[in-house]
């Protein structure tokens, strides 16, 4: 479920906020990787 979102949000996001994405790809991204 968080995974699905988080790729629509990504998409979606960088389109939106360029500000907001960065925020929420990195804590994406440390989630992701862990």
């Amino acid at each position: 479920m968080y995974a699905h979102n988080t790729h629509t949000v990504h998409t979606h996001t960088h389109t939106h906020t360029h500000t907001h994405t960065h925020t929420f790809c990195i804590a994406i991204l440390v989630t992701t990787s862990h």
